[in-house]
């Protein structure tokens, strides 16, 4: 599907705006990627810290509501 998608929008788009297209999707996913940079691997790191009494603090506030 997501070929056809593709061959579709290079008719419709034509040459340069297509290339266009294809730069900002390539840069768009490229940053994404880099945008997690391990951030996941810490905070399941961070999580196995946390105590039984550091969940009830955080949670706290949100019992007021």
């Amino acid at each position: 599907m997501a070929f056809v998608l593709l061959i579709y929008l290079a008719r419709i788009l034509g040459e340069a705006d297509f290339g266009k297209y294809s730069f900002l999707i390539s840069l768009t996913t490229l940053l994404a990627t880099l945008t997690d940079l391990g951030v996941n691997q810490l905070l399941v790191r961070e999580k196995v810290h946390i105590t039984d009494n550091d969940l009830y603090t955080a949670d706290f506030p949100d019992r007021f509501h």
